[in-house]
């Protein structure tokens, strides 16, 4: 079964990208993540009613994200810089998503920004534009590059400081007219682990195709082993031709 662009793409968790906040406090992950392997179950709610997905993400620092999912169909999706590759073993097919931005890839929105030094805002062109506190949760507001203006207005990002940990709350993209399009809550933190991770994760987006709702929730942590070899040494088998689609 191959799946439509649409639901195809929010098989890979979909969400908001990337977080940030002022370099007076150190990034959740960047100095002592190398590798990292989570198991994940989603289950989306939307008007094409629930899906339920079970698979793998792998980090390999700096930015190397490989996603495998288990059910209800066997999928690869490797990100390659700005494009994405999704790969059907059992269907022998492939497709190559092509993206202006790595911010327009819906998985890199919800998950880099937990392992990437500055979340990488300011290497998808955002300016960092206001600073402010609420209720002891620091938000920070920017201001998205031109490229993507016609549709994104502002991002909002809400962190704060637990013990020695900073710990991303949300995260917020609206519209021009200001009208909210994505917003991520990361919620149940495990503190058992080190350095500690979100145990689920919540996402609500608005589209021309109506709200979807998601709920991730992560297991089995592995950080620091080594990953794979079918993973890290990963090659699209040479019989197997890909499709180039827009994205």
């Amino acid at each position: 079964m191959i799946l439509s662009k649409r639901n195809g793409l929010i098989l890979l968790i979909c969400s908001a990208f990337l977080l940030t906040f002022p370099t007076m406090v150190s990034p959740l992950f960047c100095q002592s993540v190398e590798t990292l392997a989570v198991d994940f179950t989603r289950k989306t709610v939307s008007a094409d009613g629930e899906e339920l997905i079970r698979g793998t993400i792998y980090f390999r620092a700096p930015e190397d994200v490989v996603i495998t999912v288990d059910a209800p169909v066997v999928q690869w999706s490797i990100f390659e810089g700005a494009d994405l590759l999704i790969y059907y073993p059992l269907e022998r097919r492939a497709f190559r998503f092509i993206s202006r931005n790595r911010l327009m890839i819906p998985f890199a929105r919800s998950f880099i920004g937990l392992v990437r030094e500055d979340f990488g805002l300011p290497d998808a062109g955002f300016l960092l534009k206001e600073h402010r506190k609420r209720a002891g949760v620091l938000i920070t507001v920017w201001s998205p590059p031109r490229a993507v203006r016609s549709y994104i207005g502002e991002a909002w990002i809400g962190m704060q400081k637990y013990e020695e940990q900073v710990h991303p709350l949300f995260l917020e993209f609206y519209g021009p007219k200001g009208n909210l399009l994505t917003r991520i809550t990361y919620l149940e933190y495990r503190e058992d682990l080190e350095p500690s991770f979100p145990g689920r994760i919540l996402i609500l987006q608005n589209d021309a195709e109506g709200e979807v709702r998601d709920e991730i929730r992560y297991s089995d942590h592995r950080i620091n082993e080594d990953l794979p070899a079918e993973v890290t040494e990963f090659h699209l088998p040479a019989d197997v031709s890909v499709e180039e689609l827009k994205w």
